[in-house]
């Protein structure tokens, strides 16, 4: 019983934490304007240009309506597969873009931020709490919750989590492995040749 309580607790503070960073990352796009965000995306030289002002003009709506929709918990397990996948986008360009050795500007806050692995490690986490959400179904206190009843105390342990958990943990591997060879490279490279 009180595991059970523990878990909805957590999930709960999960679905709104994430809920919340996504919210604020969207205003915050969505208050600099859309060519700030624009030359964001151009810099990671990754999408076309054709495509670059549609994801400028409406990935800040997507990210605003994916955090309402966590913070209140309305459908919430369809929002933490949203969230999900957001973050798993936003983390390949960033990890691309260190890779690359480009040093632009991430496009996840109001401030110039440069691209770093530390994006990387707080997406990391980020998605492993829309893991939890989906799999707690939100929580307690949610829009969900006062539509259908209270949420179930259980996990649930379906094909898409049973999915998600090993996505996650293989990129999550990978990650840290390109971030070592990255490193290991940076680090030959500035050493003097001796011949």
């Amino acid at each position: 019983m009180i595991a059970e309580a523990a878990l909805m607790l957590g999930a709960t503070l999960a679905r709104t934490a994430l809920g919340a960073v996504l919210l604020f990352a969207a205003v915050l796009k969505l208050r600099n304007g859309q060519g700030r965000f624009l030359r964001a995306i151009l810099g990671y030289e990754l999408v076309p240009g054709w495509a670059t002002d549609i994801l400028a003009r409406w990935l800040p709506w997507v990210e605003l309506t994916t955090g309402a929709m966590l913070v209140v918990g309305l459908l919430s397990p369809l929002a933490a597969v949203m969230a999900f996948g957001l973050l798993l986008t936003f983390t390949l360009a960033i990890v691309h873009a260190l890779l690359a050795g480009m040093n632009n500007d991430c496009g996840c806050t109001g401030a110039p931020t440069p691209v770093q692995w530390r994006l990387v490690a707080r997406n990391l986490g980020l998605m492993a709490l829309a893991i939890l959400v989906y799999a707690a179904n939100g929580g307690a206190l949610s829009l969900d919750g006062m539509v259908s009843g209270p949420t179930p105390t259980t996990m649930r342990l379906d094909m898409f989590t049973a999915s998600l958990v090993p996505v996650w943990i293989s990129f999550s591997v990978a990650v840290l492995l390109l971030r070592r060879h990255s490193r290991t490279r940076a680090r030959s490279s500035a050493e003097p040749d001796s011949g």
